[in-house]
C-alpha cells in the first residue's frame, strides 16, 4: 500500500497546487452534468461499471502471472541456488496498484494481454449492456400543473391520447375495418 501512496504523492501534490482551477473545473464540470443529465449520468455509470470489470480483470490477471511463476518456480528440475530458488528462476508479475508503469511488467508482453481484454471486455459491454439514456419523467402536466400521485394517471391519459403510438394503433384499426368490410361484401 506504500507504494500506492508513493505513486500518487506527485497527482495529489499537482492537485494541492491548483486547487482553485479543479475547484472552478469540477464546478462546471457539475453544472454540465447537471444540465445533460440524460446522457452524462448514464455515461458516468457506464464508465464505473467498465472501471470495475477493468479492475477485476488487472487482479486475475496479477494473480494468474503470480501463479504461473510460482509454478515454473517450483516445478524446475535446474540445480537450486542457496536460497532454493532455481538457476533458471523467473520473477513473473504485474504492478498490481499502479498498472500504468507498463516498464513493470515481467514479462512485457502482459501489457498487451490486458490491453485485448480490455477491449474484449468494452465490446461485450456494448453489445450486452448497451449504453441507454435515459427518459426524464415530466414534473409537470400539459397544462403547467406539478403532478402528483393523481397527475400520474391525467399524465397516462395524456400519453395515450397524444402518444406516438396513437397514429398507428389508428391506422391498424383502420386496416382491420376495411379488412372486415371487404369480407363482408365477399358474402
Amino acid at each position: 500500500m506504500d507504494e500506492l501512496l508513493y505513486e500518487i504523492q506527485p497527482i495529489q501534490d499537482h492537485i494541492l497546487e491548483n486547487a482553485v482551477a479543479y475547484g472552478a473545473g469540477g464546478v462546471v464540470a457539475l453544472i454540465l452534468i447537471v444540465l445533460l443529465r440524460k446522457w452524462s449520468i448514464p455515461l458516468i455509470l457506464y464508465a464505473i461499471e467498465y472501471s470495475i470489470y477493468l479492475l477485476i480483470m488487472h487482479s486475475v490477471v496479477h494473480v494468474f502471472t503470480r501463479l504461473t511463476a510460482w509454478f515454473r518456480n517450483s516445478s524446475s528440475m535446474k540445480a537450486l541456488r542457496p536460497d532454493g530458488m532455481p538457476v533458471d528462476a523467473v520473477e513473473w508479475t504485474t504492478p498490481l496498484f499502479v498498472p500504468w508503469k507498463l516498464d513493470r511488467y515481467d514479462p512485457e508482453w502482459v501489457v498487451y494481454v490486458e490491453l485485448a481484454f480490455a477491449v474484449v471486455i468494452l465490446a461485450l459491454m456494448a453489445w450486452f449492456r448497451p449504453m441507454k439514456t435515459q427518459k426524464v419523467k415530466p414534473r409537470y402536466g400539459i397544462d403547467g400543473r406539478k403532478l402528483d400521485g393523481k397527475g400520474q394517471e391525467e399524465l397516462a391519459q395524456l400519453a395515450a391520447r397524444f402518444g406516438r403510438d396513437r397514429y398507428r394503433i389508428e391506422f391498424q384499426r383502420e386496416e382491420e375495418l376495411i379488412r372486415q368490410q371487404e369480407k363482408s361484401r365477399k358474402k
